[in-house]
């Protein structure tokens, strides 16, 4: 059987609004769990935003390093103790204050998309070829799902993928 994104897709996908301020942004990171969103404006996909995103920015905008990229953030029990720098610290190293800014200012505006039926093949060649770690599921331009990399991690783990 071949897996099409939408068996797979997260189908409950949080969203953040463009203007939300980056402390409410990683508020809703903390709550949701999640290490990104899609980015709406007016309920119309406009970009995503990462935690680590965020922090590669603000430090390649204001000089410095993220100290850590939340890439497993994701995992559900993941025991491991996290060194994160906050927004509001890589932003303080960089001289501005973090409540100027806003999803806007440090989203990444291109949205790579799938349909829900595109093969998980074709799936996990996008997400290298545009070397992200999530893609939006759309259908008819209505955001319906998303596929993480570690989703595709998921099911080669469960051994749940048959022949591509």
């Amino acid at each position: 059987m071949v897996l099409l994104a939408r068996d797979v897709m997260q189908r409950n996908v949080g969203i953040i609004d463009a203007d939300s301020s980056l402390m409410q942004l990683e508020g809703a990171f903390d709550e949701a769990g999640v290490s990104g969103f899609p980015v709406v404006d007016g309920g119309r996909v406009v970009g995503v935003v990462s935690r680590a995103d965020v922090l590669h920015q603000l430090g390649r905008k204001w000089g410095g390093e993220p100290r850590l990229s939340t890439f497993y953030a994701d995992l559900a029990n993941f025991e491991t103790e996290h060194a994160l720098e906050s927004f509001a610290d890589a932003a303080a190293r960089g001289g501005k204050p973090v409540e100027e800014l806003r999803v806007c200012d440090l989203m990444t505006p291109s949205v790579v998309t799938v349909a829900p039926d595109t093969t998980l093949h074709d799936l996990s060649r996008t997400l290298i070829e545009h070397q992200i770690h999530r893609v939006l599921v759309t259908d008819g331009g209505t955001l319906v799902g998303v596929v993480s990399s570690l989703d595709v991690v998921r099911l080669v783990a469960e051994q749940r993928l048959g022949p591509v």
